[in-house]
């Protein structure tokens, strides 16, 4: 059975989300997850991050911030999704310009 992709979120996020991020940073964080479920290792995706130490992904906001994450995958396949865990870590100041 396919276990697809898990979200898993941080305890502040929701309180992050409404406080932190505009309403157009609220959106792209909907669609950022969406993209997601459907495949982290997405190059279009990949393309819009900045990578840290191999497995850190930052994704810039609308509004100065940033929100970060990190994939788990139990298979080690980036073509083989089922099982793959995505960690949201932090929205934080982005460390590029606002877009």
């Amino acid at each position: 059975m396919d276990a697809g992709i898990t979200i898993e979120i941080y305890d502040e996020f929701p309180y992050d989300f409404v406080h932190k991020l505009t309403p157009e940073a609220q959106s792209e964080v909907k669609a950022l997850l969406a993209a997601l479920q459907t495949n982290p290792y997405d190059p279009a995706l990949q393309r819009q991050c900045l990578l840290y130490d191999g497995d850190l992904f930052e994704y810039p906001l609308d509004g100065g911030f940033s929100i970060f994450w990190r994939v788990r995958d139990r298979n080690l396949s980036i073509t083989d999704v089922s099982g793959m865990t995505v960690w949201l870590l932090k929205v934080a100041r982005s460390s590029k310009a606002a877009k």
